[in-house]
Order: structure tokens, then sequence, then C-alpha cells
């Protein structure tokens, strides 16, 4: 199972600090509307994971560094509406994260989620993917979102005969998000990319065919040369048949 992630500006809503605890809330995600990687998260996606369990809050999606927990997330009709806590006893939250926020240098969060059952909770419409159901794992604050890093990730993981089993949507956004390539740059690449798989399948269907020419050709002067040797076989019988009748005369 691997995640993906994917990132928001994070209009906070509210933000305050009391003597034990920073508060923020907000939108952690909108419905509906199509992001930066050319994805839609559908109303409802993340119902079920949340009824399930509650993600974690953390720092850049990184597991050891907590910042405090949701105290509440809720979708509504905008989105995905978040509270959240942060201790204060945390120096980590108190030294560095509160006073980042307070000046707008940390505006960004990304939520690191899997698709369960991706053929039936996926529907591509128009060059657009559409998320109907998510498993949210985790919402963190972040200075620089973690699509084009966790792109090029998933991509670096594949192994190269994998990419076949990549649309073509999903190598351009893979280009186009992990790199610098333009949108029209990367549609370019993919043709290339595809041109390419496609000669690399003649080339082996080829092989493959020649391969199999040659066994069949193997298989018919093997088959001759057991002819061959039935039929002097055959022949040596008869004529030592012929001897012992003259023989016998």
């Amino acid at each position: 199972m691997e995640l993906e992630y994917k990132a928001f500006d994070f209009k906070m809503e509210t933000f305050r600090v009391d003597e034990k605890y920073a508060y923020f809330e907000g939108y952690l995600s909108t419905f509906g509307n199509v992001d930066l990687g050319d994805d839609v998260v559908v109303k409802g996606a993340f119902t079920e994971s949340l009824l399930k369990k509650t993600p974690s809050l953390l720092w850049s999606h990184n597991g050891s560094e907590p910042l405090g927990i949701f105290e509440s997330l809720v979708e509504d009709q905008k989105g995905l509406y978040v509270k959240a806590k942060m201790p204060l006893a945390d120096s980590f939250v108190k030294e560095r994260i509160v006073p980042q926020m307070e000046i707008g240098s940390i505006k960004s969060m990304s939520i690191g989620y899997w698709i369960p059952e991706y053929q039936k909770n996926v529907e591509f419409r128009d060059d657009v993917r559409y998320l109907k159901k998510v498993s949210l794992m985790e919402g963190s604050l972040v200075v620089i979102p973690m699509n084009d890093q966790a792109t090029i990730k998933s991509l670096e993981n594949q192994k190269i005969t994998n990419l076949k089993e990549l649309n073509e949507r999903e190598l351009e956004k893979a280009f186009h998000e992990g790199s610098a390539f333009s949108k029209k740059d990367s549609k370019m690449l993919v043709s290339f990319v595809k041109a390419g798989l496609v000669a690399d399948d003649q080339d082996a269907q080829r092989d493959a065919e020649e391969k199999e020419k040659k066994e069949q050709e193997e298989q018919e002067e093997q088959k001759k040369k057991e002819t061959e040797a039935t039929q002097w076989s055959e022949i040596i019988s008869s004529i030592k048949q012929i001897e012992n009748k003259i023989e016998e005369k």
C-alpha cells in the first residue's frame, strides 16, 4: 500500500493560542474543484474512512514528528473542515511551528491517503481523475507541498516494465508534477515513451515469432530425418527379406 499526497493552500478560519495549546481550524480538503494535479475530490470521499480512523496530525508527513491532534473532522458542502490543537509543551510546536504560522510562512496542508479498490473508487473524465473514496491516513502542515516529491518517488519505484501498466494521463501527470516540464511538453514526452514501449513490444513480438519459426523449422527437420531413417530401415528390412528368400532357394 503506497500513500499518495495532495497539498492545499490552507485558509485558516481561526488561529489562537492559550496557555497550553495552539488551535487552528479550516478546510483540509475541498470538494468538486480540479486541483493542480488534475484531481477532483468528490463530496463524501472521506466519510467511510473517518468512521474507522481519526487521521494523525503531522509535520511534513513525518510519522515520527506528530504535532498534535485533530479534535474534529467534518465533511460539509464545501469540503473537509478540521479543528486541531497542538501542545505548547512541545518545544518544536512552541518555538518553530506557532511563530511561523503566525507570520504566514506555514500556510499549506497536505493529506496522506490511499485509494481502496482503485478501479471502483476512481473515475476518469476528460483527463481528470475523480476520487470517490479515499482512506485518509494523516494531515500534515507543510512549507513545501510533497506532491512533486511523491510523484517522483512513485515513478522511481516503478520497474520499467510497469510503465506499460500506466495510462497516458498518469505518465503525463508524473512528468508534469515531478519536473519543470510544461503540460504540452509532458504530453510530447508521453508520446515518445509510449512509442518506445510499442517499439519494444514489436521487437519482442518479432523475436518471439522468429524463435517460434526457428523451432518449427527444427521440428520439421527432425521429423524429416526421422522419416528418412524409418524409410531406410524399411528398405534394409526388405533387402534382408529378399536375401533370405534367395538363400532358401
